[in-house]
């Protein structure tokens, strides 16, 4: 009786440590400034480089469809040099309203 009771003591003791070890890593987990707060601000981080790789992937497909419209459509070229660079034939006449 005395062998099992010892051993039974033994392994409460084990048991013991054990928890209160789990306890530390738990409150260091939750407390530590490299554990919950820590997945937070980079969850949050994540979350804004995904809007902002979101954004630029927008303004690529936008500038995709720019590139392919210039180069399948003379007019759209055309359009652009009168519109943004303000260019004309040279035998062409431009009148400037204003109010």
């Amino acid at each position: 009786m005395a062998i099992r009771h010892k051993k039974k003591s033994r392994y409460s003791l084990w048991y013991i440590v054990i928890g209160i070890e789990v306890c530390i890593t738990a409150a260091l987990f939750v407390f530590s400034p490299h554990g919950l707060p820590n997945l937070h601000r980079l969850t949050h981080e994540k979350k804004l480089l995904q809007q902002s790789t979101d954004t630029i992937l927008g303004d690529i497909r936008q500038l995709q469809t720019h590139i392919a419209q210039w180069q399948s459509s003379p007019f759209y070229r055309e359009q652009l040099a009168r519109e943004q660079l303000q260019m004309a034939y040279a035998d062409e006449i431009v009148y400037y309203v204003t109010k």
